[in-house]
């Protein structure tokens, strides 16, 4: 129950990506980036502890590993921030400012701290609202898909979109361990692409590509049954349900961390400090810290530490046998 539950709020959390960034790329170029994640996501979870990357780093790497663990909390903090300050934009037309962005994370940090349990439950059923909006917006958008713009187009890839389709693998600092996900990483990989198209054969390739939030846009021209309908709001409020979910994955990783590294105190307030300073933060640091913050937390690390954990294993079964 508990890996399904988790495996819910992962494809919950992915949607923040898949309507908010990767409809940039085209369609190619957006599936090709979430197969990637999901790839990496399948291959490091069958390999991760129950427990999670927390409990494999300090066996992987020893004294070093309070090190690595630190520079996953900091990159882990500055990834929040900016994940954050992302979610600011899923409201265009209003004057909120920040303030979604900051009143998402702390609903997300008070839910991380009343415990993974808390996370998985409110997570998996804000994932049957979002499956039914993303059916609505998406089946709808594709009655009116246009097959002259679907065309693979080449283009450049903004470091936010690259950054943003690697934000699932946080999941591994929760759990791991779970064995039957390959219809789970199918269906993300599927909301992505679908997203994409969607986005570009109804705007044309190249708006879609130079719009900040395509989906918003795409469904100011969504008809219902030959009727114009405002279909925006539904959009930003599948994301609203979504970025919960992303931020409260991201803070319990944050959480178990820095539990691993020996903080005692509640992680709730320390999790919504991060947060804030990293989201003041990113008004100066160029776009490519993150990006890179991402690369190392969610790329570099899973795959070194599992490798580590690989290598001593195979080399404390050859020495006992």
């Amino acid at each position: 129950m508990r890996d399904r539950q988790l495996c819910a709020v992962t494809l919950a959390a992915a949607s923040v990506p898949a309507l908010l960034y990767l409809p940039r790329l085209g369609w190619v170029w957006a599936t090709a980036a979430a197969a990637i994640s999901a790839l990496l996501l399948g291959l490091c979870g069958r390999r991760c502890a129950p427990g999670g990357l927390t409990e494999v780093i300090p066996a992987a790497f020893g004294r070093a590993g309070r090190a690595v663990l630190a520079l996953v909390l900091l990159g882990g903090a500055l990834l929040l921030g900016g994940a954050a300050r992302a979610l600011c934009a899923i409201y265009p037309e209003s004057r909120g400012g920040p303030l979604t962005g900051l009143l998402l994370l702390l609903a997300a940090a008070y839910a991380a701290e009343r415990g993974e349990e808390t996370v998985l439950r409110s997570g998996a059923i804000l994932f049957f609202f979002l499956t039914a909006v993303e059916a609505v917006i998406l089946g709808f958008s594709a009655v009116q898909v246009r097959a002259a713009w679907l065309a693979p187009q080449t283009g450049r890839v903004p470091f936010a979109a690259m950054t943003a389709a690697l934000s699932p693998m946080a999941v591994l600092y929760v759990r791991g361990g779970a064995r039957r996900t390959g219809g789970w990483l199918a269906a993300g990989i599927g909301l992505c692409a679908a997203a994409a198209l969607c986005a570009a054969g109804t705007l044309s390739p190249r708006v879609a590509g130079e719009e900040a939030f395509a989906v918003y846009t795409m469904a100011k021209s969504v008809s219902v049954f030959g009727v114009m309908e405002r279909l925006e709001p539904v959009v930003s409020a599948a994301l609203t349900a979504g970025g919960f979910c992303l931020l409260s994955v991201l803070c319990l990783a944050n959480a178990k961390t820095a539990r691993a590294i020996g903080w005692k105190r509640r992680s709730g307030i320390g999790n919504f400090l991060l947060g804030c300073t990293a989201y003041l933060a990113g008004t100066v640091l160029p776009e490519g810290v993150q990006a890179l913050a991402a690369a190392i937390c969610w790329g570099i690390v899973p795959l070194v530490t599992l490798w580590v954990a690989s290598v001593k294993k195979l080399q404390k079964n050859q020495k006992n046998a």
